[in-house]
């Protein structure tokens, strides 16, 4: 061989060894940052789980403030005005009750109570019965008496 071939040779030997260290060494070089960005990206990622477990009880407890308590409320509010509209409908039901015994009281006395079209009521009292003048109980309250 010749020099020249020689020197080819050997300046590709050369080339070759150092393209062998250039791939060896960038591929060392990509594999440590691949790991390292693996590093980074588990790390930014436990963060980011982190934050939304986080997130997801201060949410839940959000949740039961923002539905839980009014819906207490409300509740209350309900059993409040059911309760006032029961008792009231009670209170009203012990009145007509007193109403239909007063009439019913008079009815047996023999007074008929009577309703014109206009509104206007009256009491026919029995055949032959007189009233007295109107007076007041101790209490104050008028009352008429009925006599036969």
């Amino acid at each position: 061989m010749s020099l020249d071939g020689k020197f080819r040779e050997q300046l590709r030997q050369q080339m070759s060894q150092e393209n062998e260290t250039i791939q060896t060494v960038t591929r060392e070089q990509l594999d440590a940052m691949r790991s390292e960005l693996k590093g980074i990206y588990s790390g930014a990622l436990s963060t980011i789980e982190a934050d939304m477990q986080s997130q997801s009880k201060a949410l839940a407890k959000n949740m039961r403030s923002l539905i839980l308590w009014p819906s207490l409320i409300w509740v209350g509010l309900l059993l409040t005005l059911s309760a006032g509209a029961w008792g009231v409908g009670q209170y009203q039901l012990k009145q007509i009750q007193v109403q239909r015994s007063t009439l019913r009281n008079l009815e047996t006395l023999g007074v008929e109570p009577v309703q014109e079209q206009s509104g206007r009521g009256f009491l026919v009292l029995p055949q032959g019965a007189t009233i007295s003048e109107i007076r007041q109980t101790e209490s104050g309250q008028p009352f008429v008496e009925l006599m036969r």
